[in-house]
């Protein structure tokens, strides 16, 4: 409706229309689908992760569903309302054809948001405990769970500035009215993807095989046990009952046919032969209760090291995307000012590792303060990320500035 009121203000009159094979019509909808894939990728491969995940067990899950979600809180906050922004812009440049005024605002959008975004990963990065305290931890969601889910979030971090360049290029192509482009290379890289994640889970599915094949055989084997405890105690009670009676049987009769000796004799050796293949039994039992307890420790710590390269596969399949999308979208407007482009990424590096090294130290001052403290872990997550993110950011701020980096203003008047 605000549209609407807006361009009636303008002057243009619209009058509603059903003719939905009007060419123009028609070209968006030849658009639509493509670019519908192509905002949904975040989704879809997340949609994947999960899968995978649900292999390596419900609490690998649930740490891949939470640590995507705050991945892509700095994407939807910085990445996709730049790219709303900068989409009409781009959009009348290209439909005056001025490839050169696309290629400035795109090489800046880039440095603007890799400017944003890489101290995001790397503040991310470095506080991911205290940050998922903070916004998950209570209730249900105990300190183990928070434990669980830092390392996949630390993998995902590391892939939020190509997700946040993967929006600003996709729209580059858009702009050009190609959705084309961004759907096929996307394609080709969620085949990658797949095939990564596979990889990494491949290992702990042959481990989560043999673990429940071990299950079952100690089931078996603890059912034998069961079975055959019941028969052998009346049989040792038998057995002593004879035993008693042999014991006061006159010796005249012991050892006719009237007599106890042969039952008794057979009995011992049935008794006898019962508790070797219960002794037997049980040395197998606990050969495979031994087997079980290390596949069962095998299979945990390498479904924790999965469910971490989980979170890292996404990351490269992002950053192979945002490469192959650059040059590509480089390739269509002859040129994005690469080296301007290379420049700033070195600049943003380096304020970027004062940042790191700033927040550690501050980080490594709050752990051992809050070591022993009795504070709610709420507040100790509150002020650990205010002291070390402020540290952090502060440190970054002023490297960039001593380095008269442009985007420094940018962000500023954002």
């Amino acid at each position: 409706l605000l549209p609407f009121i807006a361009v009636n203000r303008l002057g243009v009159k619209l009058r509603p229309s059903l003719d939905v094979t009007h060419p123009a019509a028609m070209k968006v909808w030849r658009m639509l689908l493509p670019i519908g894939l192509g905002v949904s990728l975040p989704s879809i491969d997340q949609m994947v992760n999960k899968e995978f995940a649900s292999y390596l067990g419900p609490g690998n899950t649930t740490a891949v569903i939470y640590a995507y979600r705050l991945m892509l809180l700095p994407i939807g906050i910085f990445a996709q309302a730049m790219a709303l922004a900068i989409f009409p812009t781009l959009s009348g440049q290209a439909a005056e054809k001025n490839t050169t005024a696309m290629r400035r605002t795109m090489n800046q959008s880039l440095r603007n948001i890799l400017f944003l975004t890489v101290p995001a990963s790397a503040l991310i990065y470095l506080l991911a405990e205290p940050f998922i305290t903070f916004i998950y931890q209570s209730g249900h969601f105990t300190h183990n769970d928070t434990l669980a889910t830092a390392p996949v979030l630390r993998s995902l971090s590391l892939g939020i500035f190509a997700w946040s360049c993967q929006s600003l290029l996709t729209r580059g192509f858009y702009a050009l009215q190609n959705s084309k482009v961004p759907v096929i290379s996307g394609a080709i890289v969620s085949v990658l993807f797949v095939s990564m994640n596979f990889w990494v889970v491949r290992p702990v599915i042959q481990v989560k095989a043999r673990v429940d094949a071990l299950t079952q055989q100690v089931g078996a084997l603890q059912e034998n046990v069961r079975l055959v405890q019941p028969f052998l105690l009346p049989s040792q009670a038998a057995l002593a009952a004879g035993t008693t009676a042999r014991s006061d049987t006159p010796a005249a009769t012991q050892g006719t046919p009237l007599g106890l000796g042969t039952a008794q004799d057979d009995l011992t050796q049935l008794v006898a032969q019962v508790q070797m293949s219960q002794a037997n039994i049980q040395a197998r039992l606990d050969s495979k209760l031994y087997q079980l307890a290390l596949a069962q420790s095998e299979f945990n710590a390498r479904a924790a090291r999965a469910v971490w390269e989980l979170g890292l596969t996404t990351s490269i399949a992002a950053t192979i995307h945002m490469v192959a999308l650059y040059f590509l979208l480089r390739r269509r407007l002859t040129g994005l000012h690469s080296r301007r482009l290379l420049s700033s990424v070195s600049n943003v590096l380096m304020a970027t590792l004062a940042l790191c090294v700033l927040t550690k130290l501050v980080l490594a001052v709050c752990e051992t303060s809050f070591e022993t403290s009795h504070l709610a872990p709420k507040l100790v997550a509150v002020i650990t990320l205010s002291l070390a993110g402020l540290a952090g950011l502060g440190a970054f701020l002023g490297v960039a500035r001593a380095l008269r980096m442009d985007e420094l203003q940018s962000a500023i008047d954002l």
